[in-house]
């Protein structure tokens, strides 16, 4: 038992800045081993892991219930009861019967296993909320509806601004009874998808308030002699994106690397030193790819998927491939930003694109006129670095004490 009411979180990175204060209030109970353990080296003591409460009874009980649930789907799918699509062989029968309710089951028992373990560390103890930074992968769905079945007000803080305007997508289906906005953008996006006005709060993006102090913020001086480059250099960084599968128009490998062709063009005319900032979300094996693809092609630079604040800072400029947070991150630290198009995302009007043709003239006019600061204050609220504070308000005003 514990004073502290239990407060769940999935334990988002993003979330971080967030914990530590938290934790003066609430018993932080993580899905996340690895965030339990970073909190831990944190400080904070009365952490708890989910996944400790997994016990043999817990994990044979929800085995059975994923066995006894994919059977039913099964023998739907024998009965030509359950046809997904009925012009796609793999989507009907007897196609669909080969890869549905095996993959059902798998799904089942990891949210059978989360809101078990979940429900045995609230035990006799005060639940305060749920707190998640996305609510449609089975994680932070799961975890959401666990808080709805406890009568605990669930709070999502989404980990992105959704770049799609004019049509829904996978994050269009909401599961938590608040949000928590980036931004105006990150507002009106969810109100266009029905979420009543009452149930959304602009708060920002606590990760970013560390680019708005100076004590935290690296200088481009510092930056470039960080990275090996040296002061008058002119130098470009490129945000690569991920080979998606999640819609009919998703980028593949070849598309990807089309797209890199032509930033290492525009590096090679402009004389630039380039730096790849690659996707954290990309296969392992790109990074020597874009590496093989620059050295090449005669462009000098470095390749990385880490440290964005010193990639941001040493730049003159971000070509982002496709709509990207790291743009907004971009303009926050001082670093203007163009956008080479791709399929399906695209940012708003604030931020200048092209599919290619222009992509020099376009660098050279972000340069010349610097960051979009309309851009940075509609994506992270207020464009102040006080979103830690926000949050944590709008957290303990919603899971009172």
């Amino acid at each position: 038992m514990t004073d502290k009411p239990i407060l769940f979180t999935v334990g988002s990175q993003l979330q971080l800045p967030l914990w530590k204060p938290l934790s003066e209030t609430y018993r932080l109970a993580f899905l996340s081993t690895l965030a339990f353990q970073t909190a831990e080296q944190l400080g904070i003591q009365d952490a708890i892991a989910l996944e400790s409460y997994s016990t043999i009874d817990r994990t044979e009980t929800a085995k059975s219930r994923g066995f006894w649930l994919a059977s039913i789907i099964g023998d739907a799918i024998a009965n030509q009861e359950l046809i997904l699509d009925p012009d796609i062989p793999e989507l009907t029968y007897p196609g669909i019967g080969h890869w549905l309710p095996a993959f059902a089951m798998d799904q089942i028992i990891g949210t059978m296993m989360r809101i078990l373990t979940a429900a045995a560390a609230l035990g006799g103890n005060r639940g305060a909320g749920v707190l998640v930074h996305e609510d449609v992968m089975p994680e932070g769905r799961g975890m959401a509806m666990f808080g709805k079945s406890e009568g605990l007000p669930t709070l999502h803080l989404p980990h992105a601004n959704h770049f799609v305007s004019g049509y829904d997508d996978i994050h269009s289906k909401v599961t938590s009874e608040y949000i928590g906005a980036r931004g105006t953008y990150m507002r009106d996006w969810y109100k266009e998808r029905g979420i009543p006005d009452d149930k959304i709060t602009l708060v920002g993006a606590p990760h970013w308030d560390i680019l708005y102090k100076e004590e935290t913020r690296p200088s481009r001086e510092h930056s470039r002699r960080a990275l090996g480059l040296d002061q008058d250099d002119l130098v470009l960084c490129y945000g690569t994106t991920w080979a998606q599968s999640t819609a009919v128009w998703g980028e593949g490998q070849d598309d990807l690397f089309h797209n890199y062709l032509l930033m290492l063009k525009a590096a090679k005319e402009m004389k630039a030193k380039l730096i790849v900032k690659v996707h954290p979300g990309s296969a392992l094996s790109y990074d020597a790819n874009y590496q093989k693809m620059m050295i090449k092609h005669g462009v000098p630079g470095i390749i990385t998927r880490k440290y964005n604040e010193y990639c941001l800072a040493a730049s003159d400029c971000l070509i982002s491939q496709g709509s990207s947070n790291l743009a907004v991150e971009s303009t926050v630290a001082g670093t203007p930003v163009v956008e080479l198009f791709q399929c399906s995302t695209r940012f708003p009007d604030w931020i200048k694109g092209t599919w290619g043709d222009e992509l020099v003239d376009l660098i050279k006019e972000a340069i010349e006129e610097g960051p979009n600061i309309e851009f940075a204050r509609a994506m992270n609220h207020d464009n102040d670095g006080n979103a830690t504070e926000r949050c944590l308000d709008w957290i303990r005003e919603l899971c009172p004490l």
